[in-house]
């Protein structure tokens, strides 16, 4: 069935910057949505918020700062993954316009799809550390009982619980 988060040609983290032409269609349908007055507007946002101005990209500290709603960090790296489909730790301006375009000018199965996918780097990023966090429990010489991470059921925690 293939990547259904892929939108961009490198969001695969391929070393290939040529785009096959389902993905650049679907990049170029994306960006198209823009009036060239909107692209301007993105454009000088995008400029105001990088930091340096030698860079290409927009780095994770600066994009963080252009949406302050985002509270959670969990979620600003997943919603940065998405957005930096290179994965070289910036957003390009193409990127920037590509990502705003699909999850607010995209269709109504876009914009789920926009959301699935940050579902799922968010889960992904969630589950890596929870794995790291558990082999750093284990070297420490903490128990590996998944009972011990239940929350407390009937006002007896799940610790409490006899172990089979």
């Amino acid at each position: 069935m293939g990547n259904i988060c892929k939108i961009s040609a490198t969001s695969t983290r391929s070393a290939s910057p040529v785009e096959d032409p389902v993905t650049a269609h679907r990049t170029n349908a994306l960006l198209n949505r823009w009036r060239s007055g909107e692209v301007i507007a993105l454009q000088r946002l995008f400029r105001g918020a990088k930091k340096r101005k030698k860079d290409l990209g927009l780095e994770k500290a600066a994009f963080v700062e252009l949406f302050p709603k985002l509270h959670s960090k969990a979620l600003c790296d997943a919603v940065f993954s998405l957005f930096d489909s290179t994965g070289n730790g910036s957003v390009s301006f193409r990127d920037f316009c590509r990502a705003l375009a699909w999850c607010g000018r995209g269709t109504r199965a876009e914009k789920l799809r926009f959301l699935f996918c940050l579902f799922v780097i968010y889960e992904q990023q969630q589950q890596q550390l929870r794995g790291k966090s558990k082999h750093a429990d284990l070297e420490n010489g903490a128990a590996a009982s998944p009972l011990a991470a239940l929350p407390a059921i009937g006002g007896s925690t799940a610790a409490a619980l006899p172990a089979n």
